[in-house]
């Protein structure tokens, strides 16, 4: 798999991370605060080819041009609703708003590609080369080949590789844990098959992407997470072309379809205990969420599902594998597991995770 070296490296330096912090701070870490830069260090040295916070800070001006546009994204526009008042947008400032955070978006998108172009690779391994140089070379590329890739559409991409994928991967690794830590059976029957595979291998200390075909309770878990936290709980709007028929529905051209994948998933007509925590439902289950099994669809389906799907489970699944199966994890003492969601287009939760990590496995 593309990037695979990245990932796992990242993955391990999450794990010193943690090591590093539970040793000063008395065993208390702060779980969302590390999940957040560990995932922003992935997709950067994915884009660029090094981490995020190396890249002449520009990491910090897209944490918080991201978090305006989620902030735009997720308020109340009445024209999506109402398309003949469209006009208020105009009138309020909403359009002026969306307007100059495209614009500092764009800066910054800007000096991302013109950086990549005038460093090259940078003499990466092939199989690591950032996600920028690809583009860069397509559209070196596309004058032979007739296909015309712009440089906007190579700022869109990064846009979408970084929007989809950081979001996405940081959104599900803090729900899983944040479930783990109240079901604590859960957690304990997981920390069993992980630690089972670890004493099966010859690098004891790191689980890598090569081991995890073999954990079904895994992904159990984070299918179970995505059913009841799915990161974008509105999926992107739908708009019929033409008039069409869905069973006894009918769309007339132009309507608009918002599709709730967060009802989808605690809809009790298609899912058994409903409002629990039941990894249990996936085992031997050949439902997925990657668009083919309508009642479980947290990334969306068809041509415009979320192309962050891919990054983020595997991203998902080899962190959560190490840091269940390096630590044993605890709630800090009269602290209770906040389980309301932040307002905005994605389901980020309201309150950070502070976890107490006690190390499991020792070199």
């Amino acid at each position: 798999r593309a990037y695979r070296g990245v990932r796992e490296e990242e993955v391990a330096k999450l794990v010193r991370r943690v090591e590093e912090e539970r040793a000063h701070g008395g065993g208390v870490v702060r779980l969302s605060e590390l999940l957040g830069g560990f995932a922003k260090d992935v997709n950067g040295r994915i884009m660029l080819g090094v981490r995020a916070s190396g890249a002449a800070g520009w990491r910090a001006k897209v944490d918080a041009l991201l978090e305006e546009a989620n902030a735009l994204l997720g308020a109340f526009h009445v024209g999506d609703y109402f398309p003949w008042l469209a006009w208020v947008a105009a009138v309020d400032g909403t359009d002026a708003k969306v307007s100059r955070a495209f614009e500092r978006i764009d800066r910054i998108l800007e000096e991302i590609v013109d950086v990549a172009a005038s460093t090259g690779v940078g003499g990466c391994r092939c199989e690591d080369e950032a996600f920028v140089h690809v583009l860069l070379s397509l559209q070196r590329e596309s004058s032979e080949t007739g296909f015309r890739l712009s440089r906007d559409n190579v700022k869109a991409l990064l846009e979408d590789l970084f929007g989809a994928g950081t979001d996405s991967t940081i959104i599900v690794l803090e729900w899983v844990m944040a479930e783990l830590l109240r079901n604590k059976p859960v957690m304990q029957k997981l920390q069993q098959e992980i630690r089972r595979h670890y004493t099966k291998t010859s690098h004891l200390l790191m689980i890598t992407e090569q081991d995890l075909p073999v954990m079904e309770y895994l992904r159990a878990v984070i299918k179970e997470t995505m059913r009841l936290h799915p990161p974008g709980p509105l999926l992107v709007p739908r708009e019929s072309m033409k008039h069409a028929r869905v069973q006894d529905y009918h769309a007339p051209s132009g309507t608009r379809v918002i599709v709730n994948a967060w009802a989808i998933g605690r809809d009790p007509a298609a899912w058994e205990h409903v409002g629990e925590f039941w990894p249990e439902r996936f085992i031997n289950s050949k439902v997925d969420f990657r668009g083919q099994h309508s009642q479980l669809i947290p990334f969306g389906a068809g041509r415009r599902m979320c192309p962050g799907v891919g990054f983020t489970t595997t991203v998902v699944e080899l962190t959560l594998a190490n840091l269940v199966g390096h630590f044993d994890w605890a709630v800090p003492p009269s602290v209770v597991v906040d389980m309301e969601e932040a307002p905005g287009v994605t389901s980020r939760k309201r309150v950070p995770i502070y976890a107490v990590a006690t190390v499991a496995l020792h070199e």
